[in-house]
């Protein structure tokens, strides 16, 4: 008989939340996941100053992640800097 053992989302779940495409949406940058996606794919977000075009990137611990100048807004007010995000 083999044991039940006992399966973990939490794994799953993290890394979901580490993609390039969700980290605008949880920041509110963004409202929705589709709306994040799109200056991914038009080369507009870059992660350690390299630009990003793949939609599902990765973002480990301590990269920063800075929007082209005229594509980062929030609440409509243009955002002319870099970001800081940390993720745990």
């Amino acid at each position: 008989m083999h044991r039940r053992r006992k399966r973990s989302y939490i794994p799953f779940l993290l890394n979901l939340e580490t993609r390039s495409d969700v980290i605008p949406v949880r920041l509110h940058f963004r409202e929705t996941i589709p709306q994040a996606r799109q200056p991914i794919s038009h080369r507009r977000v870059c992660v350690n100053n390299r630009m990003v075009n793949i939609i599902h990137f990765k973002v480990s611990h301590g990269d920063i992640i800075s929007f082209q100048e005229n594509d980062a807004r929030t609440r409509g007010e243009e955002i002319r800097r870099s970001f800081y995000i940390e993720i745990s």
